[in-house]
């Protein structure tokens, strides 16, 4: 008796009065497909969930796509009226797929790696008057320019009397290394090498001309976002 309370009332099947209706008025083709050959009437809601056998509740369908949706292949969602829309079982299995991987990636430690920074305080004060102005003026220039043999050998910029690294030589440096690190992450996590550098030069790209002046190691967890974000770049032979 409680089963029976419980249990919803399945209502009778299509006629073939409502099937020729539901036919002419979904333009005597498939709502999916639009095939014209095998055409049935598909209830929205199943009659075994309580679906009404009434003509807000079908919709046209052909012989394939109407094994595809009783198979659990293919849902349909929707109304005649507001619209139908069918849903694949492969584009749930993708959308699910994506966000259990972005959930691995959100998961993924990202290791950052600080310069090391120099004990050296340096002179307490600014150093005394010891002559002219002429020639005290001659170090201070020193001091902000970078000898040029460090320029063209590629190496940090360093101060010429205390032989510190000029603070804005050490830039493109960290953003070089956060480059590496990024690419190392992306190997790590199965991508090809050629991909796995592909990718972290892509995010950097990305992210300065989304507005970064510069980028340093601490962004590496943001290069890495960026870099999953970003597709392939179509090979010479125009595979993906």
């Amino acid at each position: 008796m409680v089963e029976d309370a419980l249990s919803p009332v399945i209502d009778e099947p299509n006629t073939a009065s409502l099937a020729r209706k539901v036919r002419l008025r979904d333009g005597g083709c498939c709502a999916n497909c639009k095939r014209k050959l095998g055409l049935q009437a598909h209830h929205i809601r199943f009659r075994s969930k309580g679906g009404r056998t009434v003509l807000a509740n079908e919709c046209c369908v052909c012989v394939a796509c109407h094994s595809l949706i009783h198979q659990g292949l293919l849902k349909v969602t929707g109304n005649p009226i507001d619209g139908i829309t069918f849903h694949t079982k492969a584009g749930e299995l993708t959308e699910e797929f994506t966000r259990e991987l972005q959930e691995e990636i959100s998961a993924v430690p990202v290791l950052i790696i600080s310069p090391p920074k120099d004990d050296d305080p340096g002179p307490s004060g600014p150093p005394e008057p010891t002559g002219s102005p002429e020639l005290e003026a001659a170090p201070e220039q020193g001091h902000q320019e970078a000898p040029a043999e460090d320029q063209e050998a590629g190496r940090p910029a360093k101060d010429r009397d205390s032989g510190r690294p000029v603070e804005g030589a050490r830039r493109p440096a960290e953003e070089h290394e956060a480059v590496k690190m990024t690419e190392g992450a992306l190997r790590t996590l199965g991508f090809p090498p050629r991909e796995a550098r592909e990718r972290a030069q892509r995010a950097r790209e990305s992210l300065l001309k989304g507005g970064r002046s510069s980028l340093a190691v601490a962004d590496c967890s943001d290069l890495l976002r960026e870099a999953f974000r970003s597709r392939q770049a179509p090979r010479p032979d125009g595979r993906t």
